[in-house]
């Protein structure tokens, strides 16, 4: 079913770009794409995890997501798998961001996918795809599949188009609210998995993550993202 939350957007510069803004765990791991190249594709596996315990504080936002973004620029594409405090269930909803002009100088308006929810447990995959190149630029699609690749409604995706490609990936857990503790999920850790990265040169394999952070694990090419600090 869908709904709609009043929520905080996930943040693009605070996010790729490392920087700490107000807020708590910001543990991540990114790659950057050999030069020449840009993402094509990217696809992320991972598992909604357990609803946190505490759900005390309403302006407590967590945002598990993989990313891709336009060196030098602050951009994000984002499947994101999010959860807020006040509301029951995680949900999917997919961002993308580009804090610059078009080729035609105009701004470029931020695009999103209605929220839909998921089940604890349930697998989840999240796809950012190159869907065409024109003069316009390059047109990517934001999207989740199930485990058995039927996509969810296509009203939950969103598309973007943006004058330069992405040219580095990264996998992220945001948070806002400075949660702690119960406030997380009782995982230890957020396990983004069977990750592929493809470009215009085709698959990279292995990926060159590097982690941000003591605690970030990268182990057989996944990702391991832990919730408390």
């Amino acid at each position: 079913m869908s709904h709609h939350n009043h929520m905080l957007p996930p943040s693009a510069t605070r996010g790729l770009s490392g920087l700490h803004g107000e807020g708590g765990n910001l543990h991540h791991a990114s790659a950057e794409i050999p030069a020449g190249e840009y993402v094509t594709e990217l696809r992320t596996v991972f598992v909604v995890p357990s609803i946190p315990k505490d759900k005390s504080k309403d302006d407590v936002f967590l945002y598990l997501w993989p990313g891709a973004a336009a060196g030098g620029i602050e951009s994000v594409l984002q499947p994101v798998l999010a959860f807020h405090a006040t509301y029951p269930k995680w949900y999917l909803h997919t961002y993308a961001i580009y804090w610059g002009k078009d080729k035609k100088g105009h701004d470029i308006p931020h695009a999103q996918g209605a929220d839909y929810d998921v089940e604890v447990g349930d697998t989840v995959i999240g796809v950012i795809k190159l869907k065409g190149i024109t003069e316009d630029g390059y047109t990517y699609r934001v999207f989740f599949t199930a485990q058995d690749g039927r996509e969810y409604p296509p009203e939950s995706a969103c598309e973007h188009t943006w004058p330069h490609p992405p040219t580095y990936v990264s996998q992220y857990i945001e948070s806002w609210g400075e949660p702690s503790g119960d406030q997380y999920p009782a995982e230890e850790y957020l396990k983004m998995c069977d990750i592929k990265l493809t470009t215009n040169k085709g698959p990279v394999n292995p990926i060159a993550w590097s982690p941000g952070g003591p605690k970030v694990k990268i182990v057989n090419n996944e990702v391991w993202l832990p919730y408390r600090t």
